[in-house]
């Protein structure tokens, strides 16, 4: 039997071996202006056998239509609706790690990356409930705190709502190093000041340990 082809598009060149695909493709990629990278995300839901009209918006970026196609072919739960756009890759792959975000309530409210901090988080077995609520710490913030889980670090000095990121991270630092930063792990004190109080400790902890040294303990 005579296999035929289809082009579509002879710019780039789209072949099928079915006439209705073919059509279909062409019925998708005439209502907007696609690109490229995007018409082959189209083109290659088709032809895998999914619906490229769920994710065919000439405003998704091509990565983000790949994203929506392997989620489709997977039948991974994640619904491909517009409100997630941004959010497809985060959502893939933690599917593809065994994660079901969707299914943890991790929706509609959430950014790719607060996504992001809470799949690495999950990964690592971190207790996510700690930074998890977007409604009181941006990505930055859930970051710092996510690094601090998994650098063992007593997160309670600095996992609250009232310090900024990077108030977060001289705390975060802080503690890295082993100083007592009771001393200015407050609300109140600047980022700024943060540092010069962080640097006084660093340089008394290096006289107290030559000090040390000189005396023989």
């Amino acid at each position: 039997m005579k296999e035929l082809c289809y082009i579509v598009d002879k710019k780039f060149l789209f072949h099928f071996n079915e006439e209705e695909l073919a059509d279909k493709f062409e019925e998708i990629i005439s209502k907007q202006n696609f690109i490229e990278n995007q018409k082959k995300e189209i083109f290659q839901g088709l032809k895998n056998g999914i619906n490229s009209e769920l994710y065919s918006y000439e405003d998704f970026a091509a990565n983000e239509m790949e994203a929506c196609r392997i989620i489709l072919e997977n039948k991974y739960n994640v619904p491909i609706e517009r409100k997630y756009y941004c959010s497809f890759r985060e959502y893939l792959i933690a599917n593809q790690k065994g994660i079901d975000l969707i299914s943890l309530g991790y929706k509609d409210k959430y950014f790719a990356p607060e996504l992001r901090e809470i799949r690495k988080g999950l990964e690592k077995g971190l207790d996510v409930s700690i930074y998890d609520d977007n409604s009181k710490y941006n990505f930055e913030q859930m970051k710092i705190i996510r690094v601090g889980l998994e650098d063992g670090i007593d997160v309670s000095w600095y996992a609250k709502p009232e310090f900024d990121y990077k108030q977060m991270s001289e705390i975060f630092l802080g503690l890295s190093e082993g100083l007592d930063v009771i001393i200015y792990a407050k609300p109140n004190i600047s980022a700024n000041e943060m540092v010069k109080q962080r640097h006084k400790l660093e340089l008394k902890k290096e006289f107290n340990r030559k000090l040390s040294k000189i005396l023989g303990n």
